[in-house]
């Protein structure tokens, strides 16, 4: 059975240590189709401006408010398990001025996960 996931690198909050600066994230979407015991890869590249910028990466899930409006919080396996699915290959990113970085990741997909995530 094939079960859709999609890494919303909203989820993936990029904090700054000067925070007075910005680094882009692409892309913002990370669309994938993958199925119970897969392991997909992705890459999500980081672009600084004329400083060097340190990058702590965290993952967030999403939240919908009673208003129906959408807000993140920190990932929490327990109400949001895919969380745990995701590995970066570093949580924190020094990025040289004018030096884009490439960070790559991987998503595992347990054998008895089901739905869309």
């Amino acid at each position: 059975m094939i079960r859709r996931i999609l890494l919303v690198t909203a989820l993936l909050i990029v904090t700054f240590h000067a925070s007075a600066f910005a680094v882009g994230v692409q892309p913002l979407v990370v669309d994938l189709t993958a199925r119970p015991g897969d392991r997909v890869a992705f890459e999500l590249i980081l672009s600084p401006s004329d400083v060097q910028e340190v990058v702590n990466l965290v993952l967030y899930q999403p939240v919908q408010l009673i208003t129906g409006n959408l807000t993140y919080q920190l990932g929490d396996a327990a109400t949001f398990p895919a969380v745990d699915w995701v590995r970066l290959e570093a949580d924190r990113v020094v990025v040289p001025p004018n030096e884009p970085r490439t960070v790559r990741g991987e998503i595992s997909v347990p054998f008895d996960a089901s739905g869309h995530h």
